[in-house]
């Protein structure tokens, strides 16, 4: 499958990252970066992106902010494409960043193809997970 892009920037020239210098939203591609503000970091507690031909997936992304005098639950991390959850592989500390590492069903590998992925960082639909922000410093794939 091939997302309609805009023929100024498609899926292949991001080379597999996005970032503050490599803006999703410029892909022209519907919904791609929905959630996420590139140039200041802020993630909404869901985040849609389009990936081409993924085979893992790396965030690098800050812990939760408190907004609203309550105090910050921690982020829960998940990933899916096409309904599929995305397994957990690896989270590292560096500094006051973590690099989460997911793989991608072999299902979806095979396809080759471009996907949808959906970042959640909250398990519930509670005001102060509805209301979260955390820095999303990039996101990488292959």
């Amino acid at each position: 499958m091939k997302l309609a892009q805009n023929p100024q920037k498609h899926l292949e020239d991001y080379n597999g990252v996005y970032s503050a210098t490599n803006n999703p939203l410029e892909s022209g591609v519907a919904c791609n970066g929905l959630g996420w503000l590139p140039d200041s970091g802020f993630a909404d507690e869901v985040v849609s992106l389009a990936v081409d031909g993924p085979e893992f997936v790396e965030l690098r992304v800050s812990e939760r902010r408190a907004f609203y005098g309550d105090l910050a639950r921690k982020d829960t991390y998940n990933a899916v494409i096409d309904g599929s959850p995305l397994s957990f592989v690896a989270a590292e500390r560096e500094n006051d960043q973590l690099k989460l590492l997911f793989s991608v069903p072999t299902a979806i590998r095979k396809r080759d193809a471009d996907e949808f992925l959906f970042l959640s960082f909250a398990d519930s639909y509670h005001r102060e997970d509805r209301h979260s922000e955390r820095i999303l410093h990039s996101v990488r794939w292959r």
